[in-house]
């Protein structure tokens, strides 16, 4: 570790620098008598040294110089960065977009200038109901986004039978969402992925501290799939902190096995899929403070799908030409992908009464898609069956299209009328004005519907923001409803 009293590696790097540049171009200013100066008198030595860079020989030289050590400035402290994260999280990058987004209304108008239907924006949720990771880029599995809907809160609740009715005595685990608990929406999530790149970027002597460390299949982030790291803000007593806890995206066996991981049927709408509850990954004071913040009285615990089995089995609106064909999904509501368009939700937003407080600030992240839209008229996207979006096929493959069935459109219920910035419900929009205007699907009465929701007819593949959509077919949606 470099001592606090020595010169900083980049005031060295500089200093060697402006030596070599004084010897090349000038032979009116001695410069070891002016580093000598600087060491004893440095207004001398800037004086000197501003005159020389302001006249007109050197001036486009000293600029272009500048630049150069700008940019080396900024690449290093990058560098250094990274070396000091990748102590923290070894071998893992942070993926996805964080300080900007693509939903900013600048890029939307001007992605909306081109006319032709193209990914504005990405979102994978990797807790669900709690806040997205954006995303340049994702995987695509017949399940969904790679990283979306990995885990899941739940509540001990009473069972109830068929018609609605609770069964005394009887309790088990059920999904926990906004719809529930609007807080959840201010429990972020951040992304951190192996990639050997910065393996080969730490120093020699820091690879040997890695090592000698232990870290191994049970306790290297990199071994176990990689980190997800998730805050939430805790304010007992008025002054509020920041919690944090981290979950490993795919842990190994021996992880689980030294946590004591378990299988417990987790009720998500009418399905009941065998889940692990990863609980014991949370200490159990923060997951006390977790409950405190989100005002769940009975049991909670998080749960994450099994990869291997127990997924559920989609069984409405199916291809027609691949019946025999199954489908599954993890945690999301119904279907492994959602599509929005943004020219949708601002005509939701010009139809929303004058008198809301929300209007003309209806954002789309309210609706939880993992797709937006943009370059299309509002609801043009209501008549898709069929589209092509990325590419499909493994690494060194040839790639083919990435084909989606478009299942149905996407019925509404009132969880878009939490705000994800804040996580307060509005008492009646969007959802009312939702219910007003898009009535539209004679299957989904007397529910609205918006966006659409999807089904991938590849194994694996990638999308990218950008890239243009290409519809492939178009018709009417009847929606086949989950309860009957």
């Amino acid at each position: 570790m470099r001592n606090k009293a020595e010169p900083h590696p980049f005031y060295a790097v500089f200093m060697r620098w402006i030596l070599t540049f004084f010897k090349r171009h000038t032979s009116k200013v001695n410069l070891e008598a002016g580093i000598m100066a600087q060491q004893s008198d440095h207004s001398t030595f800037f004086k000197h040294y501003m005159a020389y860079l302001s006249s007109p020989a050197v001036a486009p030289m000293a600029i272009a110089a500048f630049l150069l050590l700008a940019l080396f400035f900024v690449h290093s402290t990058r560098s250094r960065r990274r070396r000091s994260v990748a102590l923290d999280y070894p071998g893992c990058a942070r993926f996805g977009l964080y300080g900007r987004s693509n939903l900013d209304k600048r890029r939307v108008s001007h992605a909306d200038s081109s006319n032709e239907p193209r990914v504005q924006a990405i979102f994978a949720y990797p807790i669900k109901s709690c806040r997205g990771v954006e995303l340049q880029t994702t995987e695509i599995t017949s399940t969904g986004l790679k990283y979306d809907r990995l885990f899941s809160f739940a509540h001990w609740v009473q069972r109830r039978d068929g018609k609605g009715r609770v069964i005394e005595g009887e309790y088990h685990w059920k999904f926990l969402t906004q719809r529930e608990k609007p807080q959840l929406s201010q429990v972020t999530t951040e992304l951190w992925i192996p990639d050997p790149r910065l393996r080969s970027e730490l120093l020699p002597e820091d690879v040997e501290v890695s090592e000698a460390s232990g870290r191994d299949a049970l306790n290297d982030w990199e071994a176990n799939g990689g980190c997800l790291v998730v805050r939430f803000p805790f304010a007992p007593e008025g002054s509020t902190e920041t919690v944090t806890f981290k979950l490993p995206l795919k842990p190994t066996s021996e992880r689980a096995a030294a946590k004591g991981y378990s299988y417990a049927p987790m009720k998500i709408w009418k399905d009941h899929p065998l889940a692990v509850n990863v609980s014991s990954e949370i200490d159990p004071i923060i997951l006390e403070k977790l409950k405190s913040f989100l005002g769940v009285e009975r049991s909670f615990a998080l749960f994450r799908i099994d990869d291997n089995d127990n997924l559920r089995t989609v069984t409405r609106c199916l291809p027609k030409d691949r019946l025999e064909e199954t489908f599954q999904v993890g945690f999301a509501d119904a279907f492994p992908v959602s599509l929005l368009s943004i020219a949708s939700v601002r005509a939701i937003d010009d139809f929303l009464p004058s008198t809301s407080q929300i209007k003309y600030s209806l954002s789309p992240r309210c609706f939880r898609a993992n797709i937006f839209i943009s370059g299309i008229p509002a609801f043009a996207e209501d008549q898709w069956k069929r589209i092509i979006l990325g590419r499909a096929g493994n690494p060194g493959e040839v790639a083919s299209d990435s084909e989606f069935h478009v299942a149905c459109r996407t019925a509404r219920c009132s969880l878009p009328n939490v705000d994800p910035e804040t996580g307060l419900r509005d008492r009646e929009e969007p959802f009312m004005t939702l219910e007003r205007k898009r009535q539209v699907d004679d299957g989904a009465k007397p529910h609205a519907v918006l966006g659409l929701s999807m089904i991938p007819l590849f194994e694996r593949g990638w999308l990218r923001v950008g890239e243009k959509v290409e519809v492939l077919e178009t018709g009417e949606h009847v929606y086949e409803k989950m309860y009957t």
